[in-house]
């Protein structure tokens, strides 16, 4: 069996192969920090974690966000662990696990093998000796190549991540990071869709008088509710925050250099979050005007499905 992960910063998307069929979720969890030794708690590194509906009636303190390369070499285990429950899966029934990180912490990928390969949760021991790691968006062209045709020849893949921005050329199928003024970019830090989450945490702020943690961001994003003595409809202020970081991902996108861009004939957007980027939006602000946004089904998981494809494609290498 082959799992495939999309880790990110809290919010992972996997795929799970097992016997020549291939499945895909979306992870939504929530831990937070506790110090009550009771039935249900996840104990992890010698400390203990409510999961789920019981992390949110944590005070928001306790609720880890994670926002740091730090936090996502600590969390990431209970992340993994959690999609393994869900499927009621141990590490024995994985034969090969990938897992996707933004390029933008390729720096410490080495420290977060050490976290993953080995380690023990509510007394449990993990182990997955064959583990390895892909980038962000540029996985994700093994997904799309399995969806159109002819394969991706001059494009842009843009991956929208929790915290992080990636952004690879296709040239004559061949990925690669984009070149801004003759150096290689490997991201974006702290260009995901963490922008939109930090509208909605100020909103809310401003609005309710109270704060809330990324990772309950989160949850109003996707719902398109702030809950609070009742429900909230936020769907068109987050609306309103998708077209304004729609626009400003084209931005970023122009400032690479005339020759890159005048070759992209399509932009495909992909990632966890690639949803909340509206193609009008961003080709408003792109200035290469014959390029084209292709929308592919189920680009959620492309980072996920794509390590599930490379695989295949190349058992036996």
């Amino acid at each position: 069996m082959i799992l495939s992960v999309d880790m990110d910063y809290g919010s992972p998307s996997y795929a799970i192969l097992a016997e020549d069929s291939m499945t895909h979720a979306k992870s939504h969890d929530i831990f937070a920090e506790t110090t009550e030794d009771i039935e249900g708690v996840v104990h992890f590194n010698e400390k203990m974690y409510f999961t789920g509906e019981d992390a949110l009636l944590e005070d928001s303190e306790s609720v880890i966000s994670l926002l740091t390369k730090d936090h996502l070499k600590d969390y990431a285990p209970l992340f993994l662990w959690s999609i393994l429950k869900k499927n009621n899966l141990s590490c024995s029934d994985i034969d090969t696990l990938y897992i996707s990180i933004s390029p933008c912490d390729m720096d410490i990928y080495e420290k977060l093998r050490v976290s993953l390969e080995n380690f023990t949760i509510n007394g449990e021991n993990f182990h997955f000796p064959e583990l390895y790691f892909t980038a962000q968006g540029s996985i994700a062209k093994n997904a799309i190549n399995e969806l159109i045709s002819p394969p991706v020849d001059m494009a842009l893949i843009i991956n929208i991540g929790d915290i992080n921005l990636s952004i690879f050329e296709v040239y004559k199928g061949k990925s690669f990071p984009v070149v801004n003024d003759s150096v290689m970019l490997e991201g974006f830090e702290s260009e995901g869709i963490i922008k939109i989450l930090q509208s909605l945490q100020e909103y809310v702020r401003k609005e309710y008088d109270t704060s809330i943690t990324n990772a309950e961001a989160i949850r109003v994003l996707y719902s398109g509710n702030f809950e609070l003595f009742g429900k909230h409809d936020l769907s068109k202020i987050i609306n309103s925050y998708s077209q304004d970081y729609s626009r400003y991902v084209g931005k970023i996108c122009n400032r690479f250099k005339g020759t890159e861009l005048k070759r992209i004939k399509d932009i495909f957007i992909v990632g966890s979050h690639s949803k909340y980027v509206d193609a009008e939006a961003f080709l408003s602000s792109f200035k290469v005007r014959t390029a084209k946004v292709r929308t592919l089904k189920g680009a959620t998981f492309f980072n996920a499905t794509g390590g599930i494809i490379f695989h295949k494609n190349n058992q036996g290498d």
